[in-house]
């Protein structure tokens, strides 16, 4: 199993669809949700066809489940350590999604400072780092206890569903995750980091490039060993390293490119783009007074006070899932409480990143909590093509 952060996003877009639908929640941790996707299930059939023909038993495939789900804990494990860093100098981590491909943490649109992205990129691979070595010691128990060589017990551990052949599994996987995440190849973790290092020296802008570079020529590299390992017959495997190489070029790719839209949006903060909405409602207002305006697709902010203190968003969706009679429904009835905005400071690709990420149509700008306006994608697009020679693509 690969967890490198470029495979992840780019085959979460297979997995991930509008809304959240697909995601089973687990549990919370704070404000931070973390869930499992319903394509999870693939992964159980496949461990347990896998253990019927390795081991030819229902055992056998019992215990191919029970691996598999300890490594997406190690792999949870990998994710949380990344949150508790982030938590820890104050940004937000939205959920975490299991997939079948590893996990996401979804962090909130924040610039990061150097030596703080540096700990939050390292937390993980060391997290598995460390897992792994845990594991390994109590193979190493094991072994002085029964008075046996440590690769002989694990070979006899490996022939039959055994506690020793889990704990080798785990113990490899965990080594295997941690080392390929920390390669310098931007955007893994490790690459993350020779950004966060390379800042210290250079703009943001500069560094990423050169991360970026390290990453597509690590890219290319496992490229050129896939194609011997096909040349050679090992099919499967120089498939799946193709696989990762191509995602590990490309991604570095998007990510220099994105970088470059970031550094030309900093260039405006959320508050000199930001228009003042058409409608305003406050909480005790009867719906049915914006009910026209929300059907047409407007975003209609819930302010109260003479200074206009966000409160609350309204959109289509939220009156088109209330049941019940509409005229009798005030705007309290079906606001929202809890959604993204932007402090008028924040630069403004930070609305951009809030308003791709959450499916946003607009985006509240606030100065402290007092509304000063809206920014759309159009908004966006508009002050690019009003200040820059040529058009730019915002998608």
């Amino acid at each position: 199993m690969v967890s490198s952060v470029a495979l992840k996003r780019s085959l979460h877009a297979l997995w991930a669809v509008p809304n959240g639908r697909g995601a089973i929640p687990l549990f919370r941790l704070g404000r931070t949700l973390v869930a499992v996707h319903a394509s999870f299930i693939l992964v159980i059939i496949g461990a347990v066809w896998m253990g019927v023909a390795q081991y030819g038993t229902p055992v056998g495939a019992l215990f191919n489940v029970l691996a598999v789900l300890m490594l997406f804990v190690c792999v949870l494990i990998h994710e949380l350590a990344h949150t508790w860093y982030a938590h820890r100098y104050g940004i937000a981590v939205h959920d975490i999604m299991l997939l079948p491909i590893g996990g996401v943490a979804n962090m909130e649109a924040v610039m990061i400072p150097p030596a703080k992205e540096l700990r939050i990129a390292l937390a993980g691979p060391i997290a598995n780092l460390l897992l792994g070595a845990g594991f390994s010691l109590l193979i190493v128990g094991a072994a002085v206890l029964e008075q046996q060589s440590m690769g002989r017990l694990i070979m006899r551990g490996l022939r039959a569903p055994s506690l020793i052949g889990l704990l080798a599994y785990l113990s490899a996987a965990n080594l295997v995750l941690g080392i390929f995440n920390l390669l310098p190849a931007f955007p893994l973790d490790g690459g993350r980091a020779l950004r966060a290092i390379l800042c210290r020296r250079l703009s943001f802008e500069a560094a990423t490039f050169r991360a970026a570079i390290v990453g597509r020529s690590f890219g290319a590299g496992m490229m050129a060993i896939a194609v011997v390992l096909m040349l050679i017959g090992m099919l499967p495997l120089g498939i799946s390293l193709a696989i990762v190489a191509f995602v590990l070029y490309s991604e570095a790719t998007y990510e220099w490119n994105a970088v470059r839209s970031q550094v030309m949006l900093h260039r405006w903060t959320a508050g000199e783009v930001a228009t003042i909405p058409s409608h305003v409602a406050n909480p005790n207002q009867p719906l049915i007074r914006s009910l026209d305006a929300i059907l047409m697709g407007h975003v209609i902010p819930v302010v109260i006070g003479e200074h206009a203190k966000l409160v609350g968003m309204v959109t289509s969706a939220d009156v088109r899932k209330r049941q019940g009679k509409l005229r009798d429904l005030s705007i309290a009835h079906v606001m929202k409480t809890d959604f993204a905005k932007v402090q008028a400071s924040d630069p403004l690709w930070i609305a951009h990143e809030k308003l791709r990420r959450f499916n946003l149509s607009a985006i509240p700008v606030v100065m402290n909590d007092d509304l000063k306006g809206l920014v759309t994608l159009a908004d966006i697009k508009r002050v690019l093509r009003e200040n820059a020679s040529t058009p730019q693509q915002i998608h």
